[in-house]
């Protein structure tokens, strides 16, 4: 981890005029998007502002380690409360809306996913613990005592995060080889599991395929965070994160010209011609590096190395970054050799990956600049996201869609991952800045 640190701090030396007093990108953040974000009703009973919810809560925790202002938490809380409340008093996912495609599997972890980081942060940091509440709504206890701080809220949070995850585990998790599945897992389903898919158990019960890698994202986040917590107490669920990891590890495969790691959507349903997965997208994989930054964040390299990790970083620089055409590509496998720059639109072409909603969800991949080795400065993750944020805030025509991009809407950063990527690349600008200031 040194040597990443030590190429890092001489990436800093160049192209460093910040201002501290005054960070446009924070109050382009405060000012112009979030109050479109918090604004979101939470008591709706529409499915899609779930998704939305878990992207908009990381963004708060992000601002939180930009800047060290408790008021990004204080939000954090009411809305998490607020999203609890209108989910019931046990549970935060809802069963009644339509499953489609696994969509509350999806949904769920990624509230999940940020609730539990905030357990994480508040035990990790003590000074943290004793900050009072300022919400006046925050009318739940925890064992009949009322919540007055944050350690409060962190343990009333775990109870919710913990009985949310057993039941989806209890649920929906096939096995440690297929991780979860879309749908709920019957007896009969399970006993086929069991049995590896073979044997008179499955003559009448099709195997449960495994979701999507991007749906087990969250889980694994959520299970480590909590798993870091106690380690007795929840073993199960670093047992189970870990074979997240693992899931995830034999679908990607190293792409040794460049020394990145590529993989696909889905490995076992057709994408857009039987027998064709899809190549990831960027906004998926966005949510698929999740599993390495968490489990790096919490277990070190014991799981991903670091040469695993700065593989991952080179899939940004040098396959969805075409640093000779100065675009992003939209899949995780780039241009680079036999690979192709087309993208879908809606019709079946040569490189198989979905659209990804708009370009500002890129910016979502702003986690893995720590790992980048770029001697490059001006193709380096930071510089070329940075320079990306800018552009899509200033609506300049150079945020270049990718060829064959078919939405029209790039401007203001659409869409909530967009939103939680100005956070990463605002957490990102402040790092760079306070090792300046230390040097």
């Amino acid at each position: 981890m040194k040597q990443i640190i030590v190429i890092f701090c001489l990436v800093l030396l160049v192209d460093c005029a910040f201002s501290q007093e005054k960070n446009p990108l924070r109050e382009a953040f405060d000012q112009r998007l979030e109050p479109i974000y918090s604004g979101i009703d939470y008591k709706n009973p529409a499915t899609y502002w779930w998704q939305g919810w878990g992207f908009t809560l990381m963004a708060y925790l992000r601002m939180y380690e930009a800047t060290d202002d408790v008021q990004y938490l204080d939000k954090f809380i009411k809305h998490t409360h607020g999203i609890i409340k209108a989910k019931g008093d046990n549970v935060i996912w809802n069963e009644q809306m339509q499953n489609h495609n696994g969509t509350i599997v999806l949904y769920t972890g990624q509230l999940l996913r940020p609730m539990a980081e905030f357990v994480y942060l508040v035990n990790q940091k003590n000074e943290l613990g004793n900050v009072e509440l300022k919400s006046n709504d925050l009318q739940s206890n925890v064992n009949g005592k009322p919540l007055r701080n944050y350690q409060d809220f962190a343990r009333f949070l775990e109870l919710k995060v913990q009985k949310s995850l057993d039941y989806m585990n209890e649920t929906y998790w096939v096995n440690d080889t297929r991780c979860y599945g879309k749908n709920k897992i019957t007896k009969f389903q399970r006993n086929c599991t069991d049995n590896n898919c073979k044997g008179f158990a499955c003559i009448f019960n099709d195997c449960p395929s495994p979701i999507e890698i991007n749906f087990n994202a969250s889980y694994a986040a959520a299970m480590f965070y909590l798993g870091a917590l106690d380690t007795v107490k929840y073993a199960d669920y670093t047992h189970k994160a870990t074979q997240i990891c693992e899931y995830f590890k034999v679908r990607i495969t190293e792409y040794k010209p460049n020394q990145s790691f590529t993989w696909f959507h889905d490995n076992h349903n057709d994408c857009f011609a039987p027998g064709i997965p899809c190549r990831e997208d960027v906004s998926h994989g966005a949510i698929d590096i999740q599993i390495p930054l968490v489990a790096f964040q919490v277990h070190g390299d014991k799981i991903f190395s670091e040469i695993e990790m700065q593989k991952f970083a080179n899939t940004f620089t040098q396959n969805i970054w075409d640093k000779g055409n100065q675009i992003f590509q939209n899949n995780v496998f780039g241009i680079s050799g036999e690979m192709t720059p087309d993208t879908i639109c809606n019709q079946i072409v040569n490189n198989n990956s979905p659209n990804f909603y708009a370009l500002g969800e890129v910016l979502a991949w702003m986690p893995i600049h720590v790992f980048d080795q770029s001697t490059d400065v001006s193709n380096s993750v930071f510089e070329v996201l940075y320079q990306q944020t800018v552009r899509l805030l200033n609506n300049d025509p150079l945020a270049l869609k990718p060829k064959g991009y078919c939405r029209d809407y790039t401007a203001n950063l659409s869409g909530s991952q967009s939103f939680y990527g100005l956070s990463e690349v605002i957490k990102a600008q402040s790092l760079r800045e306070k090792i300046i200031r230390e040097k």
